[in-house]
């Protein structure tokens, strides 16, 4: 009995310790923006940061809320990409939320995260509250994006959030769920040929085991089925090609497929030879395909 007791003492101990260790930023924070770091209140704070360009005006701006990947951090998701050279240009405020250990409760997915059931759908749907309360901010035009883990957690927000972005967008993941979406929402889910956790025809790889324990289903499957959710009719408009996206391969082949007739837009895109990441820094990058989608599904302001 007692050592029963002792035992849920350490295992209740070892739990709370872990709640309370908040991530720390691993690198500085990109340059030309001004950073502002929040956090929720309650035993265990929340944080996720905001960057408003430095070349900002009067007019508020469309924000994009990002999500990093399984590991990351907000600092060092930010920094390692072209999001933040492109969201200067383009006139993007930027919101990185952090997930406790580095990960988000997907709900079939990842870590402690899932296995805890922490509430990451209700972290977010305050981190998009108060985004769209910031008088900088275009409450009409605040997006969401993420890679991996970060791109799962994007499409259960889609799933079950209460404060809905204007467009969505998943890289590098098929999703082994999509129930309560309903597609209202536009999204671009992205993946690679090569993709080393979500292979294209499905099934169990090592990286993919031990990342999320699981067995993934086919790119197929899973587009058979957002194609559905969206009620999307006809043949979408396909394009293919070929542009230089990273400094490691001076071209990659890329193939969109638009799906206008639906609910809202629905884009697939394929990158050929590509594992999982997200492509930066060349003529054509994710980045690029997700600020030209946002752009494409732009929600006009109701009159």
């Amino acid at each position: 009995m007692l050592a029963g007791v002792i035992s849920f003492v350490l295992v209740a101990f070892v739990v709370a310790l872990l709640l309370l260790v908040s991530p720390q930023d691993s690198a500085p924070y990109p340059e030309g923006f001004t950073w502002e770091k929040y956090s929720t209140d309650g035993l265990v704070p929340r944080q996720w940061s905001v960057g408003v360009p430095d070349n900002a005006g009067d007019e508020p701006l469309p924000a994009i809320v990002t999500l990093h990947p399984l590991g990351g951090n907000r600092s060092g998701w930010v920094g390692e990409t072209d999001l933040d050279a492109l969201a200067r240009q383009q006139g993007f405020v930027l919101v990185v939320p952090q997930g406790l250990w580095g990960m988000w409760n997907t709900g079939e997915c990842c870590g402690p995260a899932a296995a805890l059931g922490v509430d990451d759908v209700g972290f977010l749907d305050e981190v998009m509250a108060d985004t769209a309360a910031r008088p900088d901010v275009d409450p009409d035009r605040i997006y969401m994006a993420g890679l991996s883990n970060g791109g799962l957690m994007t499409t259960r927000y889609l799933c079950e959030g209460e404060h809905m972005p204007a467009a969505a967008a998943s890289v590098a993941v098929i999703p082994w769920s999509l129930e309560g979406c309903d597609g209202s929402v536009p999204l671009l889910m992205s993946v690679g040929t090569e993709d080393e956790l979500f292979p294209m025809a499905g099934g169990r790889t090592l990286l993919g085991t031990l990342a999320s324990g699981r067995t993934s289903r086919s790119w197929s499957e899973a587009t058979d089925e957002l194609v559905e959710i969206w009620q999307c009719t006809g043949d979408p408009e396909v394009v293919s090609f070929e542009l230089w996206s990273r400094p490691q391969e001076p071209t990659t082949g890329w193939e969109r497929s638009d799906h206008e007739d639906c609910t809202s837009p629905l884009r697939l895109t394929v990158v050929d030879a590509v594992p999982h990441t997200w492509l930066w820094g060349g003529d054509w990058s994710h980045t690029r395909e997700v600020l030209d989608f946002f752009e494409h599904s732009k929600v006009e302001p109701q009159a």
